[in-house]
C-alpha cells in the first residue's frame, strides 16, 4: 500500500487480478489476507516484507536499482514495473 489506504489496496489489487489473474498464483494465507476487510497491523507488516522479495526479482531482470540493504524498498517503483507490464 503506497498510502497505507485499505481501500486503494484492494483497488490496485483488483485492477492487477482483471489484468494478469495473479489470484490463481496465491497462496491460501494471501487469499486470506486479501479478502480481510481491515487487516491487523502485525499481519500487514508480514505482508508488505513481500516486496522486498518482488524488489529482488524485478532487480534480477533489470528492471529496477536495488537500494542498500540497510533501506526499504522502493514499493513506488515496483508498483510502476509491475502497472507498466503487459504480458498479452
Amino acid at each position: 500500500m503506497e498510502d497505507g489506504s485499505v481501500g486503494l489496496a484492494k483497488y490496485e489489487f483488483e485492477e492487477m487480478n482483471k489484468t494478469y489473474g495473479v489470484m490463481n498464483y496465491l497462496s491460501n494465507s494471501e487469499k486470506e489476507y486479501i479478502e480481510m476487510d481491515e487487516p491487523d497491523r502485525v499481519t500487514s507488516i508480514q505482508f508488505a516484507w513481500q516486496y522486498e522479495r518482488c524488489a529482488v526479482l524485478i532487480w534480477s531482470l533489470g528492471f529496477i536499482e536495488l537500494n542498500p540493504p540497510t533501506e526499504i524498498c522502493n514499493v513506488r517503483k515496483i508498483a510502476e514495473v509491475l502497472r507498466g507490464y503487459n504480458s498479452t
